[in-house]
């Protein structure tokens, strides 16, 4: 019987593939063990809630502010709904939830509300085409809704 002597960098290659192969086969057994063990209970189901998602090669823009005068912020979003004139329509996102959408107007845009004790916001857009005209409707938060108060100011 022959005996086959092989050299030490060999010995350290089948070394290190038996110790690669130990730790995939254990790590996918341990997988296994554990993804059986999640509490369910610790994940909230989510159920019929509106997201807003990229399309016409544009994304949605959050820009976060208070708008109702509760003690957290809202998520004001810009929702991208043409490719041409950044034609989009704005949402109110309350606590997950939409609490208001506006029309849909081109190259809309949203700045914040400046007056001591008025909560809601300045819905900013375009009513021509290619224009850099910009036209303006303040939104003021009162009785748990929007109210359109002035319009171009």
């Amino acid at each position: 019987m022959k005996i086959i002597r092989l050299s030490k960098s060999l010995y350290k290659i089948i070394a290190i593939i038996l110790l690669l192969l130990i730790g995939f086969i254990g790590g996918y057994l341990y997988k296994g063990l554990t993804e059986n063990k999640l509490i369910s209970s610790n994940y909230k189901e989510i159920v019929n809630v509106e997201v807003p998602k990229c399309s016409y090669g544009r994304c949605p823009e959050y820009v976060s502010m208070d708008v109702d005068g509760d003690p957290h912020t809202e998520s004001v979003v810009i929702v991208p709904v043409a490719m041409t004139q950044g034609a989009g329509q704005l949402w109110v996102v309350d606590e997950g939830k939409v609490i208001w959408k506006s029309e849909s107007y081109m190259r809309i845009g949203v700045d914040r509300l400046f007056e001591e004790d008025t909560y809601g916001f300045v819905l900013v857009y375009s009513k021509e085409p290619n224009s850099n005209k910009r036209s303006e409707i303040k939104y003021v938060y009162e009785n748990d809704q929007f109210k359109a108060e002035v319009a171009n100011y």
